[in-house]
């Protein structure tokens, strides 16, 4: 609180307020966790990295033998229109990766009219061409998953979710214009429900 000039104590200037859309991608569970909470209310965009940063190595708070398997709370983040996940390769081998992404996603219901989840690469040159297809495969089956328990029939526009909740899936892919096609069919493999409506979309970028 901050003293007026009357001596009358004045809220203080709410935490990190010009932080509308952040990249949280070289940071901890906790620490992400932590900015969400309290910025949530006014995020607009978030950006994250899974796994997340040391996620091996994390443990629950005053049990050190228990892996944290929780992901990310989402639900203060009411006008969170846009989500980023960057993938590293170890989320194709870490189960509990996964799970927190599930996790994540399913605590998201923001008051917007669509939640647009972009997926790509980090960083391409972390990845061959068919881990990151592979990747794209198993990361399908966590949303169709969630998808299907969500038990929401498409929208009249094609969105796929429960009512007062509309997915829009990006996946950027940036490889050679050959590749481009093939990209395509699969992406749309990989998210067989989305892909029956307007809800996928793909980002193809060149490669140089």
């Amino acid at each position: 609180m901050k003293p007026r000039a009357n001596g009358i104590h004045a809220p203080g200037k709410p935490f990190a307020s010009n932080l509308g859309e952040p990249s949280l991608v070289h940071m901890d569970i906790h620490c992400v966790q932590r900015l969400v909470s309290a910025c949530g209310p006014r995020l607009r965009g978030l950006t994250v990295a899974m796994p997340f940063f040391h996620d091996t190595e994390m443990v629950l708070p005053g049990d050190p033998t228990t892996k944290h398997t929780m992901g990310v709370d989402l639900s203060l983040c009411s006008t969170l229109e846009r989500l980023e996940i960057c993938l590293r390769p170890r989320a194709l081998t870490e189960g509990r990766s996964l799970d927190k992404l599930k996790a994540m996603l399913n605590s998201w219901d923001p008051q917007v009219p669509l939640q647009n989840v972009h997926l790509r690469a980090y960083y391409e040159y972390n990845f061959t061409q068919q881990s990151f297809a592979d990747l794209l495969g198993t990361v399908g089956l966590v949303l169709e998953d969630l998808l299907r328990e969500s038990a929401g029939p498409p929208s009249a526009d094609g969105e796929v979710g429960e009512q007062g909740r509309r997915w829009q899936i990006w996946v950027d892919i940036n490889d050679w214009e050959v590749w481009r096609d093939w990209w395509w069919t699969h992406v749309q493999k990989c998210f067989p429900t989305l892909a029956k409506s307007a809800a996928l979309r793909m980002n193809f970028a060149l490669r140089k």
